[in-house]
């Protein structure tokens, strides 16, 4: 577990534009990290349109079709990324929020995958779409 955590946070201080690997060692498991740049999330729908949302997708090689049927994709959003504080919290992240204008919301983060393509994305219960989604950072661990 301590190898596995050490090897998760040596990959966190890599950060890349479009996504960096490190192979576990095991020759059934990868870790894979993805960034998304705040200006990258593609938003679906109009801006505060009901059921809009935001969205990027990576083709990536390393999610194969025998890691679609007979493995399985864990992720993880890396919380203040490259500090004292860093962690990662599983995925799906659900964050209630409020302030004063707006009382009550629900920010989710999500991914879904297929061979060949990982998709992530962000929705806000009240469909707040004019604010968008902060850079992020994913560590998916890949299990075969």
């Amino acid at each position: 577990m301590k190898k596995i955590l050490f090897l998760l946070l040596t990959v966190c201080s890599l950060v890349a534009c479009d996504k960096n690997y490190y192979e576990t060692g095991y020759s059934q498991s990868q870790i894979v990290t993805f960034t998304i740049y705040a200006e990258d999330w593609q938003l679906v729908g109009d801006p505060n349109e009901i059921n809009s949302y935001y969205t990027y997708i990576f083709n990536t090689r390393e999610i194969t079709s025998d890691i679609y049927y007979n493995g399985s994709v864990t992720g993880y959003l890396v919380q203040d990324e490259g500090t004292n504080n860093e962690v990662q919290t599983p995925l799906p992240y659900v964050l209630h929020l409020g302030d004063d204008v707006n009382p009550f919301w629900t920010e989710t983060y999500t991914f879904d995958f297929m061979p060949g393509s990982i998709a992530f994305y962000v929705r806000y219960s009240d469909f707040a779409t004019q604010v968008v989604p902060p850079t992020c950072t994913f560590r998916m661990v890949l299990r075969w």
